[in-house]
């Protein structure tokens, strides 16, 4: 191994830190909040004012306008109750997090949850340059995971999923002969395993 070779990886990790350190310091994580975003955040903010009972839209206006039809929120009014058409499951996690720390912060936990997912693959594919650099940069994932919090969370399950099912199959001496890291984010099934 060449002296360029040894420094290759340490050289791309400092690279994508730096990146992600400067995308931290000049976005502002209060501006995050917008179309669908900004309504899981109400509904969080629901999920708080109704002391965690209940994930239904809370409106303040709800008494002059019982057909919810001028709140900033989209929904489906059920049983007089004002149903936000997203993950009840994210909600109520948002609302938790709310209730400790400052809004802004929740797009922290996607971030958190994009470093894992790499990490996973890492673990899966061993290929440093495709799960490490080429992913965040040449895929949508990252800003992904920065707008849907819940996109974020269903990924990170399925990945760590994929990871345990491919750690089984080393375990028992299978392996793949085209594990395909588009095909995890496709959920296409393209695998090919073979036994030695």
């Amino acid at each position: 191994m060449n002296l360029a070779e040894k420094y290759r990886k340490p050289f791309f990790l400092i690279l994508l830190f730096c990146l992600f350190a400067l995308y931290i310091w000049s976005v502002d994580r209060n501006a995050l909040f917008y179309g669908d975003t900004l309504e899981k955040y109400i509904q969080a903010h629901s999920v708080i004012q109704n002391n965690f009972k209940s994930s239904s839209i809370y409106y303040n206006a709800s008494e002059l306008d019982p057909a919810y039809k001028f709140t900033p929120a989209t929904g489906i009014l059920y049983h007089q109750s004002f149903i936000s058409p997203f993950p009840e499951a994210y909600a109520y996690f948002s609302a938790v997090f709310m209730s400790i720390f400052s809004p802004e912060y929740l797009v922290f936990v996607s971030w958190i949850l994009f470093a894992i997912i790499l990490y996973l693959l890492y673990q899966c594919s061993h290929d440093f340059y495709i799960s490490i650099f080429w992913i965040p940069f040449l895929t949508p994932l990252f800003f992904q995971f920065t707008s849907f919090g819940d996109f974020a969370f269903a990924l990170f399950f399925g990945m760590a999923g994929i990871s345990i099912f491919y750690k089984q199959l080393e375990l028992y001496e299978v392996h793949s002969d085209s594990l395909s890291l588009w095909s995890l984010f496709s959920f296409q099934h393209k695998h090919n395993f073979v036994t030695d």
